[in-house]
């Protein structure tokens, strides 16, 4: 029969509400900001961007966190030098870049791991593109815009951009049945380029349900 999967509520950080337990000074040292570093506000108050030695950090409203660093001089070390040779320098950045998101997510009171999703060369630039995406009970969670838990930037060992998207999810209590995956991927009739994932969307709305989403395993993308 059909699998019974927890039904979600999404929280986003509520950073200027003392009642809500969120941190900003937790966030801001993630990113090795002082919590008395220059600041001001745009986007009619949405946005508190934060001033660094050539770099700025962006603290929205609706839980999107955007560090960027305007030359090599702002960015953040993934290691110090003389720490890691050549071959470990890349393992050095990928664990780095999952220390600063598990200090974001923990800035608001989040217990979610983050997993790596991939580990991308940019040949063009040089940079390494560090990407994270959440499971929640086994299931992992998409963003209705396509966009990961956390990207993050390197550029000779340097972090020097970094996007999160921090959210919190909780059971509702209420449970939705899903059909299996195997029952699901046999009514494909043998195209064998196509599997069934079963995820949560987190589409904006504050609800996330659990569905079987088509997913082609050339491309690695999945549609609902």
């Amino acid at each position: 029969g059909a699998a019974a999967y927890d039904v979600l509520q999404a929280r986003i950080p509520a950073f200027g509400d003392p009642a809500s337990g969120d941190s900003l000074q937790t966030l801001l040292a993630a990113f090795s900001y002082d919590p008395y570093v220059t600041n001001y506000s745009e986007n009619d108050g949405a946005t508190q961007v934060f001033v660094e030695n050539y770099s700025a950090l962006r603290v929205s409203q609706d839980g999107q966190v955007r560090f960027k660093a305007n030359s090599l001089s702002g960015g953040l070390p993934a290691y110090q030098e003389g720490e890691v040779d050549a071959a470990g320098a890349l393992a050095a950045q990928v664990d780095y870049a999952h220390e600063v998101l598990n200090a974001a997510l923990g800035a608001v009171g989040s217990t979610i791991p983050a997993e790596l999703e991939s580990v991308r060369l940019d040949a063009e630039s040089g940079a390494w593109n560090v990407q994270f995406n959440q499971t929640v009970g086994g299931l992992p969670v998409r963003r209705a815009d396509g966009q990961p838990l956390a990207r993050f930037t390197f550029q000779d060992g340097m972090l020097v951009a970094a996007e999160l998207s921090l959210r919190d999810y909780v059971s509702t209590g209420e449970k939705l049945y899903v059909l299996p995956v195997a029952q699901a991927a046999a009514a494909l009739d043998g195209a064998s380029q196509y599997g069934y994932v079963v995820a949560y969307t987190d589409d904006g709305s504050g609800r996330l349900l659990p569905a079987a989403y088509r997913k082609d395993w050339r491309g690695g993308s999945a549609v609902g």
